[in-house]
């Protein structure tokens, strides 16, 4: 809170390493989730930059690739924030280590904000809660999940904690190479993984 006041004075503001798409649980989500939007509604509205570090994966990693992408766009505004591909954990590596091909891909404006897809029960650890959080787009639904989550206890990234969740229509998978996967009318996710599918 103290640092709103600073952010009021100035045109934008840099939040390091606020992106961990492989190491957050939801509440964790949850709280970037409520500063983004806070900080939004300051007067003036300050630009936003969100930096990312791919804890538990790698900015090569095609997982960790979308899943930084799709954390991104459930909190972004297209006007005045911006997404740093893991500017702070390799400030002085290539191009390529900071770049996702799927950025590319024309997702459409917001329709609204973000919302709770699904939840449940983690398979792999049914003390844990895992919760999927989705938004709408023009041409595209985002969806991520998390490490599920329980009294300071966070899920692992484990194949076991996979859930399949219908989409209730029929959606392109978005690599992150910027291709499109075949047609698909459900999602299976795991823990601290995200989807970014294209409306057919």
């Amino acid at each position: 809170m103290a640092a709103d006041t600073v952010i009021q004075q100035t045109h934008a503001y840099f939040e390091e390493f606020a992106i961990r798409p492989l190491a957050h649980n939801f509440s964790q989500f949850l709280d970037l989730a409520t500063l983004v939007a806070r900080r939004s509604a300051l007067a003036p509205s300050p630009f936003a930059i969100l930096d990312s570090l791919p804890t538990g994966g790698s900015p090569t990693d095609p997982r960790t690739q979308l899943a930084t992408l799709a954390y991104y766009y459930l909190l972004a505004n297209p006007a005045t924030t911006f997404l740093d591909l893991y500017g702070g954990y390799e400030p002085n590596t290539t191009w390529s280590r900071h770049w996702i091909p799927a950025i590319n891909h024309n997702v459409g404006q917001p329709l609204a904000n973000w919302f709770t897809f699904a939840s449940g029960l983690d398979p792999a650890n049914r003390n844990l809660t895992y919760h999927v959080y989705g938004r709408q787009f023009g041409r595209a639904l985002v969806l991520y999940k998390p490490l599920s989550y329980a009294s300071g206890v966070s899920g692992t990234l484990a194949n076991t904690t996979a859930t399949t969740h219908s989409l209730g229509g029929t959606y392109y998978p978005l690599h992150a190479d910027g291709t499109l996967g075949s047609a698909v009318t459900s999602i299976t996710l795991r823990n601290g993984e995200g989807a970014i599918l294209i409306k057919a």
